[in-house]
């Protein structure tokens, strides 16, 4: 069963999401572009909420709050695999949410939209989300030399891969 926490992202949640994305702390794992503002979050939201090719969601605390947002983007249902993305919340960093969201949301892609494969990247300085991610169970798969132009310069990236049937083996849910 998928943890009740992971809820799709809604309108509700837009404000959060700039305040994270307005945050050193988050900025510097996420490539995105420009000014992050309410107008262009709730505009993003309302172009993104009926793409079947993404879900987006958020992954609550114990109170209910957003302690992660997540999602799986790209999703190729004849490939059938999808990119996935998380941060979390800023003050939450190293209290266990990311884990419990990365595992909901692989559950999620795996269980309920029979992902076999489900890739990510992370950008070369990060060493704690690569690190982060191994630990689940991604394997490393290829290293993208100057692939990424980041803020002011143009980054490695890191691509990485799960499949199905390792999520399974490396602590994804057997029922």
């Amino acid at each position: 069963m998928i943890d009740q926490r992971l809820v799709r992202f809604s309108a509700n949640h837009v404000d959060a999401r700039v305040d994270w994305l307005s945050h050193p702390a988050v900025l510097a794992g996420v490539p995105i572009a420009g000014s992050i503002t309410v107008e262009s979050t709730a505009e993003w939201f309302r172009r993104v909420r009926s793409d079947d090719s993404r879900a987006d969601f958020v992954y609550l605390d114990d109170g209910g709050a957003p302690a992660v947002m997540c999602g799986i983007t790209g999703i190729d249902e004849v490939a059938r695999r999808g990119e996935l993305y998380m941060f979390v919340g800023p003050v939450l960093h190293g209290r266990g949410f990311g884990s419990r969201a990365l595992n909901a949301l692989c559950e999620w892609g795996f269980r309920e939209r029979r992902l076999n494969r489900i890739f990510l990247y992370t950008m070369g300085p990060n060493e704690d989300a690569r690190r982060f991610y191994e630990r689940a169970g991604f394997l490393k798969e290829g290293h993208l030399r100057e692939h990424y132009a980041y803020r002011g310069a143009v980054v490695d990236r890191i691509i990485h891969g799960l499949l199905s049937a390792d999520w399974t083996s490396v602590g994804g849910d057997n029922d």
